[in-house]
């Protein structure tokens, strides 16, 4: 049966069959020295600022802040550290913080080499102890705790990804000049607050009162902190990195929001009975937050009755949030309890749970067939069986890196 092949900055293209070749999440590995090199170019000419030499000494303490999601951490952090010593800073006066403890391993393993010269590698906490420490009050004299390393560094240089479209649905915490340094790095309540799941309805009521105000607080926990400058990576296809731009916080977030944006862009074509959406990256990627935005992107060219499959490499454990979906009976419930939560396992447990409650789902995934049948998920366990599946309909659309397409407003015929 014909199938319609959906990538980023391309057309639609039809083919009789769906290629094999297409059933897989990293196509071909990202350059890891390439990606140093973007950081490396982009803080020797930072926008809105002076060259990095010029924005720091050799006494300096610096701590480089990595947020979440961010694609190719090691790859990125490698050239930060580069940048750091050409200009006399040591190793050992350097201190990565990763915002999340699934980011370590990777972390850990690409930046053996730097750890073994002095560079220092923790992992935030954000439930409280010596690990936090008074940073300021926010508005209604909330009091903010944030990461001790990154409050006593000379210097801070946030690391984050920009945001994707996939970000965007449902959430109050996406765009910013420090997203990825506010609220990653603060205390959990904070944190809690301001990731606070909304259904897609909720969302669009008041939504950018709602943004804006999330970023005049990121803006001040910024200047709390002290970051004049930011590095942010925008996301590439297979996982890799496109762009990196840094310098002045809302000079990179305005152009990095625009990078992506272009480079994600994707037509919105006529619905199908069956979509096919393929979670693009390495390990570090492949998490239920993208799987969940990959079955947000795939019901938007889904007709009425239609069925999702994800391709996926997901190996992530199955949660507290998403075990809730387990053998439910009342699926509005665990809808409205879920929209009410916070946190990125939360957000995917809902988009998860909507996309169930349209049609069938099906997932290819690292994880227990059993343990994913118990969400209401069926099981995919290989290639054969995934292409049998598609081949089934008379109408079927494949969407290659599904969980960062930005749809163009249009509907294009394929």
């Amino acid at each position: 049966m014909p199938v319609t092949l959906l990538r980023c900055g391309a057309p639609p293209e039809s083919v009789e069959a769906l290629p094999p070749e297409t059933l897989r999440c990293v196509a071909t590995p990202p350059d890891g020295e390439a990606i140093a090199r973007l950081v490396i170019d982009a803080l020797g000419e930072p926008i809105g600022l002076p060259a990095l030499p010029l924005c720091v000494t050799p006494d300096d303490y610096v701590a480089i802040a990595v947020g979440h999601d961010v694609p190719e951490s090691a790859a990125l952090v490698i050239g930060v550290i580069a940048a750091l010593t050409a200009a006399g800073i040591d190793r050992p006066r350097v201190r990565v913080v990763a915002a999340h403890p699934r980011d370590e391993a990777t972390l850990s393993e690409g930046l053996a080499q730097e750890t073994s010269s002095g560079v220092r590698l923790e992992v935030h906490d954000p439930a409280g102890g010596d690990d936090l420490c008074f940073a300021g009050l926010a508005k209604g004299d909330r009091p903010l705790m944030v990461n001790r390393s990154i409050f006593e560094a000379d210097v801070v240089v946030p690391l984050s990804a920009e945001a994707t479209a996939g970000d965007l649905t449902a959430t109050d915490d996406a765009g910013g000049a420090y997203d990825g340094l506010f609220p990653d790095f603060f205390d959990q309540e904070t944190i809690d607050r301001v990731r606070k799941v909304r259904t897609v309805q909720d969302a669009s009521l008041g939504s950018e009162t709602r943004r804006t105000t999330r970023r005049a607080e990121s803006d001040q926990a910024g200047w709390l902190v002290g970051a004049p400058l930011v590095l942010r990576a925008v996301p590439g296809p297979g996982g890799g990195v496109a762009a990196v731009l840094a310098g002045d916080p809302e000079q990179v977030a305005e152009r990095a929001a625009a990078a992506s944006s272009e480079a994600w862009r994707t037509p919105l074509i006529e619905t199908a009975d069956v979509v096919l959406a393929i979670v693009s990256g390495g390990p570090g990627q492949q998490t239920w937050t993208a799987v969940g935005r990959a079955l947000a992107a795939a019901e938007r060219l889904a007709g009425p009755g239609a069925v999702l499959a994800v391709w996926s490499d997901l190996e992530e454990p199955i949660g507290e949030k998403l075990m809730r979906l387990a053998d439910v009976e009342d699926r509005d419930r665990v809808a409205s309890e879920l929209a009410a939560e916070s946190g990125d396992e939360a957000l995917a447990a809902w988009r998860v749970l909507q996309a169930i409650d349209r049609g069938p789902v099906f997932l290819r995934s690292k994880l227990d067939a059993d343990a994913v049948e118990t969400l209401g998920l069926a099981p995919v366990g290989n290639a054969e069986e995934m292409q049998r599946l598609v081949g089934r309909f008379p109408n079927s659309t494949v969407l290659e890196e599904a969980q960062h397409v930005n749809f163009a407003t249009a509907v294009e015929a394929p």
